[in-house]
């Protein structure tokens, strides 16, 4: 599995558990329904700024974490 789709897998699952639907979702964060469906289903991976729109709208931070050397 690619990491587009492990991507679009988790966001699907984190949507779900809030019971939103892609409708609402798409409303919420100001992307269209099939921007959602395609990103949900690893069809293609969403500009960074998409994709923290998406999760404001779901109310999800994500932290990065520099590799050690």
């Amino acid at each position: 599995m690619s990491n587009t789709e492990m991507l679009g897998k988790k966001l699907a699952l984190l949507r779900v558990s809030k019971n939103i639907s892609i409708r609402q979702l798409a409303e919420m964060s100001n992307c269209s329904k099939t921007t959602i469906v395609n990103i949900e289903q690893g069809n293609f991976a969403p500009r960074v700024d998409v994709l923290q729109q998406i999760l404001d709208a779901l109310d999800y931070k994500i932290t990065f974490k520099p590799k050690s050397f």
